[in-house]
């Protein structure tokens, strides 16, 4: 009996780390934003209110153990369907993110130039 409880909480403990926690909806992927100056609680809001996570106490539970709250890095990260915790916080933890492609038209001056950057990235 017990070597059965044990199997079953391992087995939780495996599907919570490993399995995946990511539902996009429909959609192949989706880009969480981080802002600087985020720290983990941040980050913990913006993956529980963007209604893409499906259990954010196994997010939390792993990335407590993975020591993500001391390893936050603001950006664009790229999220697939079906990734699971661990994909996750090691995308995450490593700051792997994604390009963002600027794109501008009909620049005259720096300023102008400066102006249209700065409203699609992070700048001032």
């Amino acid at each position: 009996m017990v070597g059965l409880a044990a199997v079953l909480h391992f087995l939780r403990y495996y599907r919570w780390i490993y399995s995946g926690n990511i539902d996009l909806h429909g959609e192949k992927e989706y880009f969480l934003y981080i802002p600087s100056g985020s720290g983990y609680e941040d980050v913990v809001n913006l993956l529980g209110t963007s209604g893409q996570i499906r259990n954010i106490s196994s997010f939390k539970w792993l990335a407590v153990r993975k020591n993500y709250p001391n390893h936050v890095f603001p950006g664009r990260y790229r999220l697939r369907q079906g990734m699971s915790n661990n994909q996750l916080i090691g995308i995450l933890r490593s700051g792997s993110q994604e390009p963002v492609m600027v794109t501008f038209n009909n620049i005259r001056t720096i300023r102008e130039l400066a102006s249209v950057i700065s409203r699609q990235i992070e700048a001032d």
